[in-house]
Protein backbone atom coordinates (compact mmCIF):
# COMPACT_ATOMS: atom_id res chain seq x y z
CA UNK A 1 0.00 0.00 0.00
CA UNK A 2 1.17 3.44 -0.43
CA UNK A 3 2.68 5.90 2.15
CA UNK A 4 -0.29 8.24 3.51
CA UNK A 5 0.53 11.41 4.76
CA UNK A 6 -1.64 14.02 7.11
CA UNK A 7 -1.89 17.42 5.18
CA UNK A 8 0.39 18.96 9.11
CA UNK A 9 2.88 16.56 8.46
CA UNK A 10 3.10 17.30 4.38
CA UNK A 11 3.11 20.98 5.94
CA UNK A 12 6.20 20.24 8.26
CA UNK A 13 8.28 18.17 6.12
CA UNK A 14 8.13 21.12 3.19
CA UNK A 15 8.33 24.11 5.74
CA UNK A 16 5.00 25.18 4.70
CA UNK A 17 2.21 27.00 6.51
CA UNK A 18 -0.93 24.49 6.89
CA UNK A 19 -3.11 27.07 4.72
CA UNK A 20 -0.68 27.42 2.16
CA UNK A 21 -0.33 22.91 2.07
CA UNK A 22 -4.23 22.60 2.29
CA UNK A 23 -4.19 24.88 -1.04
CA UNK A 24 -1.33 22.94 -3.00
CA UNK A 25 -3.39 19.58 -1.75
CA UNK A 26 -6.93 20.78 -2.84
CA UNK A 27 -4.91 21.58 -6.54
CA UNK A 28 -3.16 18.42 -6.87
CA UNK A 29 -6.40 16.51 -5.90
CA UNK A 30 -8.35 18.15 -8.43
CA UNK A 31 -5.39 17.23 -11.12
CA UNK A 32 -6.42 13.79 -9.70
CA UNK A 33 -3.01 13.73 -8.97
CA UNK A 34 -3.27 12.56 -5.52
CA UNK A 35 -5.82 10.89 -3.53
CA UNK A 36 -7.53 11.33 0.18
CA UNK A 37 -9.53 9.22 2.47
CA UNK A 38 -11.09 10.38 5.98
CA UNK A 39 -11.10 9.47 9.32
CA UNK A 40 -13.01 10.89 11.41
CA UNK A 41 -11.32 14.83 11.39
CA UNK A 42 -8.32 14.02 10.07
CA UNK A 43 -7.33 14.02 6.17
CA UNK A 44 -4.72 11.44 4.69
CA UNK A 45 -3.16 11.99 1.11
CA UNK A 46 -1.34 9.37 -1.04
CA UNK A 47 -0.20 9.94 -4.47
CA UNK A 48 -2.92 8.76 -6.92
CA UNK A 49 -0.76 6.88 -9.76
CA UNK A 50 1.90 5.00 -8.70
CA UNK A 51 2.98 4.43 -11.98
CA UNK A 52 3.19 7.56 -12.79
CA UNK A 53 5.19 8.54 -9.73
CA UNK A 54 7.57 5.69 -10.78
CA UNK A 55 8.03 7.19 -14.26
CA UNK A 56 8.75 10.32 -12.65
CA UNK A 57 11.90 9.13 -10.52
CA UNK A 58 13.03 7.31 -13.97
CA UNK A 59 13.39 10.58 -15.92
CA UNK A 60 15.19 12.25 -13.10
CA UNK A 61 17.53 9.50 -12.92
CA UNK A 62 18.01 9.33 -16.90
CA UNK A 63 18.20 12.93 -16.80
CA UNK A 64 21.15 12.87 -13.75
CA UNK A 65 22.82 10.42 -15.29
CA UNK A 66 23.35 12.51 -19.07
CA UNK A 67 23.93 15.18 -16.73
CA UNK A 68 27.41 13.30 -15.28
CA UNK A 69 28.21 12.37 -18.39
CA UNK A 70 27.98 15.37 -20.03
CA UNK A 71 29.99 16.89 -16.90
CA UNK A 72 32.74 14.01 -17.70
CA UNK A 73 33.03 14.76 -21.41
CA UNK A 74 33.34 18.24 -20.67
CA UNK A 75 36.03 18.03 -18.22
CA UNK A 76 38.32 15.86 -21.08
Amino acid sequence: SQMERRSTDIARELGLSPATTSEHLRQLSEAKLIAFRKAGNTVYYRLANEMLVRAFRDLVLALNKEHATRLKEQAN
